[in-house]
């Protein structure tokens, strides 16, 4: 469980979710994105979204959505 309101990025590939916790400030989101970055540089991507721990909103994702 988070304590504060955190950025959280998640990210999804054929082998793993990776979950990782930023502040939620503008530091915190650019430091997210770049993470999600390095790992589309390396792993083949399935999803990845950041979102807001407390009030689980969408601030930015990757991926197929269906129709």
């Amino acid at each position: 469980m988070v304590n504060k309101n955190k950025y959280i990025l998640e990210v999804e590939t054929s082998s793993c979710i990776y979950i990782s916790f930023y502040n939620k400030n503008k530091s915190g989101l650019k430091k997210a994105l770049m993470k999600a970055q390095a790992l589309m540089a390396v792993k083949k991507i399935f999803s990845a979204k950041i979102f807001c721990s407390y009030l689980k909103e969408e601030v930015w994702s990757l991926g197929k959505r269906d129709n």
